[in-house]
């Protein structure tokens, strides 16, 4: 563990093993070369090979349909989100513009993710740091191993009786309630929770909370060359980004570590929103 002194307080925050770098030395955790499954029974037809996607033709109910594959190289990724007291250091050393919610006693600890960051604010915070936004075939790889897993503890038919251990997430299903103006809090936290909270939800390769507490932003998509796929970019790819994950604020469908949520780069006021470095190995 590592201790840390931020607003006049002392916090003892446990990092766990893995590799450090850089003046941000906290946990990385290590994902190998190699292909993961990215989409399972996909009915479309291929039209382009791509590098690093594999398209696996079978039958499924006397239909052909096709799992595809994802390579990536080797690389190393945060074990946890960019903290506050993370952030913090990073502003104090750079001159860095505060977050938005910087000041909003709902989502300032310490601990919590850093959220109400743009794509640009991740990018530069990852530059310091001597790391990198992941791109959304690393971030996805880490959260959900290679073997096609739905979340980063297993499938839907897994997560149950109490995926509320496993994630901060919004549990209400109940039409006409709205969370955020509840006090609801199933999971244990109304809003963020600290970024080493949920161990029993951590991904094959270690990583905590790739599922909820704050959706994350990546480098750049992939693309798997199916001809339907080009519908789910934006008329303005330049000025969208992909965040991964869902946040505490989001049904557990958008946890899914194939869920992608698009947002304008240059937005700032999201309090569900925040990032994890990566760094080539």
């Amino acid at each position: 563990g590592h201790e840390f002194f931020s607003g006049g307080h002392k916090f003892f925050f446990r990092g766990g093993g893995g590799k450090k770098f850089g003046p941000d030395p906290v946990p990385m955790v290590y994902v190998p070369a190699g292909p993961f499954l990215v989409r399972v029974g996909w009915n479309q037809p291929l039209n382009k090979k791509l590098k690093g996607v594999e398209w696996a033709k079978r039958t499924e109910d006397g239909k052909g349909v096709y799992d595809i594959r994802l390579s990536t190289g080797s690389y190393f990724i945060d074990r946890h989100e960019v903290s506050n007291l993370r952030y913090e250091a990073f502003m104090k050393k750079t001159g860095h513009r505060i977050p938005g919610f910087w000041n909003d006693s709902r989502f300032n600890g310490p601990r919590p993710p850093v959220v109400g960051v743009s794509f640009e604010d991740s990018r530069v915070y990852c530059k310091w740091a001597g790391k990198r936004l992941p791109t959304e075939a690393e971030w996805e790889k880490a959260a959900r191993g290679t073997n096609g897993r739905m979340f980063p503890w297993g499938n839907a038919a897994d997560e149950y009786p109490n995926p509320l251990d496993r994630a901060n997430f919004n549990p209400i299903l109940r039409a006409g309630v709205d969370y955020y103006t509840t006090d609801f809090s199933a999971d244990g936290f109304h809003f963020s929770a600290p970024v080493d909270a949920f161990p029993r939800g951590a991904s094959p390769y270690g990583a905590f909370q790739m599922a909820g507490n704050a959706a994350e932003w990546v480098s750049r998509p992939y693309r798997l060359g199916a001809a339907g796929e080009k519908h789910t970019f934006p008329s303005a790819p330049g000025a969208w980004g992909i965040q991964k994950g869902g946040s505490w604020l989001h049904l557990i469908y958008k946890l899914r570590a194939a869920e992608r949520r698009w947002s304008d780069k240059r937005f700032a006021r999201d309090f569900s929103v925040g990032f994890r470095c990566a760094r080539d190995s």
